[in-house]
């Protein structure tokens, strides 16, 4: 999203819905029936947090750069709590190159990917500007998991296990 919007503030539209997704995020990971008593502690001020962060962004009283370092702040401090913690949650937005991922998780991570494209390109149609998100990415990411789940590998390894 820095990238996407050097120049100017991310739209509020777009952090709103970034927050409300982490917000999910921490729901799920808090349920996790191995998490002990301080990290419940620690999702749930983190939620509240965001709870927080959601509800500036949606006054008109304060400036969306200064919440977007907010934000990002919350989530590095989470991703380092996470990795203290030993729990990989599947997030694209924190994917680390040397984890391997199953099936299911690596369509949620494309799901993902995909979502926030559209989520982004909603966005920009809402304020005039369609032609900014180029939605032939989808399908590439489509046709890369199709390529990796189909290819002679994937179906040689799902054959040895049926």
């Amino acid at each position: 999203m820095k990238i996407l919007y050097a120049s100017e503030d991310v739209p509020k539209q777009i952090l709103s819905s970034m927050i409300t997704r982490r917000i999910d995020q921490i729901k799920t990971l808090y349920e996790r029936k191995s998490i002990l008593k301080d990290g419940k502690t620690f999702y749930t001020s983190t939620e509240h947090s965001l709870g927080l962060l959601l509800e500036s962004v949606n006054s008109n009283d304060t400036q969306i750069g200064d919440l977007f370092e907010s934000y990002s702040h919350i989530v590095n401090l989470l991703n380092e709590v996470n990795n203290l913690m030993q729990i990989h949650p599947v997030d694209h937005l924190t994917v680390d190159t040397s984890d391997s991922f199953s099936r299911d998780n690596l369509q949620a991570m494309m799901d993902g990917y995909i979502d926030d494209i559209e989520m982004v390109r909603m966005c920009e149609v809402s304020m005039g500007r369609a032609d900014r998100v180029d939605m032939k990415i989808v399908e590439r990411i489509k046709s890369l998991y199709n390529e990796k789940n189909n290819g002679p590998m994937f179906v040689a390894i799902q054959i040895l296990v049926e």
